[in-house]
């Protein structure tokens, strides 16, 4: 309730004098006057090419990687039956991986728009194979028998997953242009709308069919945001709009 008053009072800011524009006086509409403006450009923004591919394939990254956040946890003591200790140990793993797998991606895909792949590849190539990876993990995780290979394949398939930010952030500066904050904010927002379905959504599914099938579901989803980056046309810096 105190974010939804806060948004509410953003609707009647009025620019301070400091941000007056180059050409006149400063604008003293409220911000609700120029919505509409702003709505459109954003919408243009999103149909510009290789955005909404870029937004969707991180709405799918989103929805994986919620289900770690909020119910790897929950899965390892209710489903594989670890102890409360146990599971509190296994599910830091995926986070420690990451920590390393977060900063690994973004040097790998520098490296590979740096010697010879160029833009397009050497940033495809980190969410096709981190991705894709991610969900022959959580397939693997999903069907064994094993506990303690469940546990450590679904956080090797979590580090996977988080292993493509530096990539998408950077296509997305790259293809929004000046507009990067408003392309990153759009790419985000999609990541969120995933992160908001997948935990409610999961463990309905295993109710419904069991924890296996729902993280199928979850792998072929990872699988499906590796595949649309082949839609995806990063551009280098200096060609962006």
């Amino acid at each position: 309730l105190p974010a939804l008053a806060l948004a509410a009072a953003w609707l009647f800011m009025r620019e301070p004098p400091a941000h007056e524009p180059r050409g006149g006086g400063a604008d003293s509409r409220p911000v609700a006057a120029r919505t509409g403006a702003h709505a459109q450009a954003m919408w243009r923004l999103f149909r510009a090419p290789g955005v909404g591919w870029l937004t969707l394939s991180y709405s799918l990254q989103g929805y994986v990687g919620y289900i770690f956040i909020f119910w790897f946890y929950l899965y390892l003591v209710q489903v594989r039956h670890f102890s409360l200790v146990q599971g509190a140990v296994w599910s830091s793993l995926p986070w420690v991986l990451s920590a390393l797998s977060i900063p690994a991606g973004g040097w790998v895909s520098d490296r590979l728009v740096r010697t010879g792949l160029g833009p397009v590849w050497g940033r495809r190539l980190v969410p096709i194979a981190g991705m894709g990876g991610a969900g022959i993990f959580i397939s693997i995780g999903a069907h064994t028998s094993a506990a303690w290979l469940a546990a450590v394949a679904l956080a090797v398939a979590t580090a996977l997953v988080l292993s493509v930010e530096g990539p998408f952030w950077t296509t997305a500066a790259a293809l929004a242009g000046s507009r990067s904050a408003t392309g990153g904010a759009i790419m985000n927002t999609g990541c969120n709308i995933g992160g908001l379905v997948s935990p409610v959504l999961t463990p309905v599914l295993g109710e419904a069919f069991g924890w296996e099938p729902a993280l199928h579901v979850a792998a072929g989803l990872s699988v499906v945001a590796a595949l649309v980056w082949l839609r995806i046309t990063p551009a280098a810096p200096s060609q962006a709009p």
